[in-house]
């Protein structure tokens, strides 16, 4: 490991098996995977240095943001002697250009919603981890959050990149130009590609301009079809539409709506706004936090209540009903989610992920929404995306990293 620390300087070479044990666990505990060392470069140049130590040592390279993913994509997966990049200290650049930021992998994503806002502009992209979830990782995942409805996924916030490829190799196209017609996307390509094909240094992300105002309201539903409709009825004022099932609501200690299967949080341009009269409705912002906390709460209840596997899926809006109640008969389980978007969390409290993963294709849905497909779902994207796709994208990453140095395991069997 002399060698790493000539490269990235000796402390950020972590060998010590205590500090290395808290990368080497997943945010679930779930997975867990061995390593020789967790290497935190500063810069591309560093990325590109260690990434040409590995191939010339025959290391596999496991990409690490923030340790927040639910399906295993950032520690170790056992095929060979390995180390963990970190990406923590990859916090340059961090500014606001127009109406573009431009942002290093480690830097957080409430940092960049907070620098946002001090230029009265939004990132579109929210999650609960936003403080703990990186963006190199968010890019990386492709992921979704609470705000899909209104701002779409990550990808569409990405406007450019810089990366380093399995040789070293630094690519970059940070421009932000709204025309560029030059050969292939590249940021498009790497969003959501997990770490297997380079790992994302810098990005580029567009910024929008502010929502209106907005009400915050919570309202028992007898079904998600109910809760769709509740959505839709806000036209373009709709800002967020989160769904919790009841015993997730009743165990975050959500106010009574009346006993319902179904609550449906709904946040909504205040001029605009169509609720219904039973509604509770929040217009100040520390209630408008105190109801979101209950459906942010959510993961927290799930550890409290012992769940063992989380699952998150996407489903076609009209199935969504008959997704859930199959799930409910079949498996011990919390579902909540985002039902504007079609995106719902499993939470089995026994083993089942294999089924429900299946019932989801069954039903014309997608195995990931937004957590990516890790080492958990390896299986289940091909019974997803196909033989063919899936082959295609293997080409693709074998000819990018042709000695399959970063993240093995993950996307691939």
């Amino acid at each position: 490991m002399s060698e790493l620390a000539e490269l990235v300087g000796a402390d950020h070479v972590l060998t010590d098996d205590s500090v290395r044990q808290g990368y080497e666990t997943d945010w679930t505990g779930r997975f867990t995977g061995a390593c020789e060392a967790v290497v935190r470069p500063a810069n591309a140049e560093e990325v590109a240095a260690v990434l040409q130590w590995a191939g010339a040592n025959g290391r596999k390279v496991h990409v690490q943001g923030g340790n927040t993913g639910l399906v295993g994509g950032s520690v170790p997966t056992g095929q060979g002697p390995a180390i963990i990049l970190s990406t923590l200290r990859l916090r340059d650049p961090l500014e606001v250009t127009g109406r573009s930021l431009l942002a290093g992998a480690g830097v957080t994503l409430g940092d960049v919603q907070r620098l946002a806002a001090q230029h009265n502009l939004v990132y579109g992209v929210d999650l609960a981890a936003r403080d703990s979830a990186t963006i190199g990782g968010t890019v990386a995942t492709n992921a979704g959050g609470i705000r899909v409805c209104k701002y779409g996924m990550t990808r569409r916030q990405v406007e450019g990149i810089q990366a380093v490829l399995p040789d070293g190799t630094v690519v970059e196209r940070m421009s932000g130009l709204a025309k560029d017609n030059t050969g292939f996307d590249l940021a498009q390509l790497l969003t959501g590609s997990e770490g297997t094909l380079a790992v994302i240094t810098a990005v580029r992300l567009r910024l929008s301009d502010p929502a209106a105002e907005s009400v915050v309201a919570v309202l028992g539903v007898p079904t998600l079809a109910a809760a769709l409709e509740h959505a839709w009825a806000q036209g373009e004022g709709l800002q967020a539409a989160e769904v919790v099932d009841e015993r997730g609501w009743q165990e975050a200690g959500g106010p009574d709506v009346g006993g319902t299967p179904w609550v449906l949080l709904l946040e909504s341009d205040i001029e605009t706004a169509e609720l219904p009269d039973e509604a509770l409705v929040a217009v100040e912002k520390p209630d408008q936090e105190r109801l979101w906390w209950f459906r942010e709460s959510q993961s927290e209840v799930a550890q409290r209540i012992g769940v063992k596997q989380k699952v998150d899926v996407a489903l076609p809006m009209e199935r969504l009903d008959e997704f859930t109640d199959a799930v409910y008969a079949a498996h011990s389980a919390t579902i909540f989610g985002h039902v504007a978007d079609g995106s719902l969390h499993v939470e089995l409290l026994e083993s089942g992920e294999d089924e429900v993963l299946d019932l989801a294709v069954a039903l014309g849905g997608a195995v990931s929404a937004e957590h990516g497909v890790g080492r958990v779902k390896t299986e289940a994207v091909v019974k997803d995306r196909g033989e063919a796709a899936i082959s295609a994208m293997r080409s693709l990453k074998d000819a990018w990293d042709p000695h399959g140095v970063l993240n093995p395991g993950v996307v691939f069997r």
